[in-house]
């Protein structure tokens, strides 16, 4: 299995198998809010030969000098909804991995940028977690929440006070879902992409 390695306040954490294969077809691009030559730089580039080893695939470099590290979500937001883009803020002391989604699909909760398939990555870890997938729902307050929809894995049970607490061990509080829902499979088009619309649907029918 190719092994794409995402490091987060300095802890390596491999991408599950299960989303592993997508990448080998996704542009992916390393980011860097420095000019090139630097110590960060210099890291990014190390890091960028080891993703093209893993992946078999160019990975990019983007140098965006005075950009600042408040780059990250706002970059990813705007970035090509096919890509995969990680944000390099400082050499081997934070490495920010952003996974870029459709704009419909980055749920901005009050003002802070979530996106989806990055809270989906968390979930695919969960050993009792076949499928998941993460959308936006509406929030009276804040504009948006998270939701996630998760099937289970066969002779498995999935308990939503459980994957909470194993989902806020990985993530920020603002990222973590709110809404749950257990299915026994994700709904997907004849190309076997997932129909996020239709399980935003679900969630509207079944909001307390």
């Amino acid at each position: 299995m190719a092994t794409l390695i995402a490091l987060a306040l300095g802890a390596a954490a491999p991408i599950s198998a299960a989303r592993a294969a997508d990448y080998p077809t996704r542009p992916v691009t390393v980011v860097v809010p420095y000019a090139p030559g630097g110590q960060t730089d210099a890291f990014a580039r190390i890091m960028a030969e080891a993703l093209r080893e893993s992946l078999g695939q160019p990975v990019i470099v983007d140098n965006k000098p005075g950009a600042g590290t408040m780059i990250g979500s706002e970059y990813v937001a705007r970035a090509a909804p096919d890509g995969y883009t990680i944000l390099v803020a400082t050499p081997g002391v934070v490495v920010a991995p952003f996974f870029t989604d459709r704009s419909k699909d980055v749920i901005n909760r009050g003002g802070l940028k979530v996106a989806s398939v990055a809270v989906e990555e968390v979930l695919y870890r969960h050993p009792a977690i076949r499928e998941a997938a993460v959308v936006a729902i509406p929030h009276p307050a804040l504009g948006e929440d998270v939701a996630a929809c998760v099937v289970a894995r066969e002779g498995a049970t999935l308990d939503v006070e459980d994957l909470s607490a194993f989902c806020a061990r990985s993530l920020a509080d603002y990222a973590r879902p709110r809404r749950w829902l257990v299915i026994d499979e994700l709904p997907k088009n004849p190309m076997g992409k997932v129909l996020k619309k239709e399980l935003r649907q679900r969630l509207a029918a079944t909001a307390p």
